[in-house]
């Protein structure tokens, strides 16, 4: 039990803090928590790759390579159980090489232990037994997330031609453009009062997709390498807590994300093969004048065998992932294992369909 106490009172301290004078945020960062099963198994590089509502998380031009309409409903327990994450996702191509997308994501944090301030100074405590701290929370309160986002992508088409002396067909070239309007919301009930804070912004990325060879059997482009860059919260809008006696507000940070992905449909290994590497960039912990960029990288690898079964790992900055999925006519399920740094996350589960 004093395990999971501990564990609720880290969630607490990486969700919360003391104020903005102090270069502490009150607000999380509502999009550090991955989404998406088959992306959190691989390390959470989604930046270039082109698979539909998978990826428009991470970057929004990944929807404009979907062209199935497509949904899928995710679950995961945080933190040996005591938060819980979701995901709902859905996505349709409404005319040529145009799609739209809509995700929702809502975090639940479980109830967070509260320790009030200790009176005095320490030399009054040391004089006064009845002022020192004897180690039981004055209560609890919850400090819930949620994520909201509205996508459109456009894919344009050219064909490229193969340098002079190498014969063959044009090689495909596929440039995505995407926008996500974003709208973050965090409520916090300490002492019973609830809070509200509220942001909303726009993220944009592009991905270009160019087809290496090209087989005649199967009508497919077999080998093709992904450039995708993803930037979130591109507007300088602030995040504001609603009836706040000081009317406080938040700076938010744009996010960028830079990646580079492999596919590989030859039957390399009897699989189809897919790579990834992206490097993130965001602002650090600190507030303000004292925030820095953050550099973290991220890898994951991917065999899909037999159509149906596929195996994944990858590498979340320095957190280890796992995976698997299964395909079977028009449905999926995505399994992830994180061995994340608080507490290894072993459920999160994605289910889904495309038709």
């Amino acid at each position: 039990m004093i395990r999971y106490w501990i564990l609720a009172a880290i969630i607490g301290a990486l969700t919360t803090g003391a104020g903005a004078d102090n270069g502490i945020l009150y607000s999380a960062e509502n999009r550090q928590l991955p989404v998406g099963a088959r992306l959190s198994a691989l390390g959470d590089a989604g930046a270039a790759l082109s698979l539909g509502t998978h990826a428009l998380y991470y970057n929004p031009a990944s929807l404009s390579f979907l062209s199935k309409y497509e949904c899928w409903i995710e679950g995961a327990l945080l933190y040996a159980g005591l938060s819980k994450h979701a995901a709902i996702a859905g996505g349709a191509p409404v005319q040529q090489d145009l799609a739209i997308g809509l995700l929702v994501s809502p975090y639940f944090s479980g109830g967070i232990p509260v320790f009030d301030t200790l009176p005095g100074t320490y030399a009054d405590r040391l004089s006064d037994p009845a002022m020192r701290s004897d180690g039981k929370a004055e209560g609890v309160f919850t400090n819930d997330q949620y994520v909201s986002l509205l996508s459109i992508a456009r894919k344009f088409t050219f064909d490229l031609p193969r340098p002079s002396g190498i014969g063959g067909l044009p090689l495909p070239l596929d440039i995505g453009l995407g926008c996500n309007i974003s709208v973050l919301a965090q409520t916090m009930d300490p002492k019973g009062t609830l809070h509200m804070g509220m942001n909303i912004n726009c993220d944009a990325g592009v991905i270009v997709r160019i087809g290496v060879d090209y087989d005649m059997a199967r009508k497919e482009v077999c080998r093709q390498f992904c450039l995708g860059v993803g930037v979130l919260n591109v507007l300088p809008t602030a995040y504001m807590w609603l009836h706040s006696p000081y009317q406080y507000e938040e700076s938010v940070y744009n996010a960028q994300y830079y990646g580079i992905s492999y596919a590989d449909k030859t039957g390399f290994l009897h699989a189809d093969w897919m790579a990834a590497l992206d490097l993130h960039r965001a602002k650090g912990e600190a507030a303000g004048a004292n925030a820095e960029w953050v550099e973290t990288l991220h890898a994951g690898l991917e065999a899909r065998f037999w159509k149906m079964v596929s195996i994944r790992c990858g590498i979340s900055e320095r957190t280890p992932t796992l995976g698997a999925g299964f395909e079977w006519r028009n449905f999926f399920i995505d399994y992830a294992f994180r061995f994340d740094a608080v507490e290894f996350s072993p459920v999160r589960i994605a289910v889904g369909a495309s038709f």
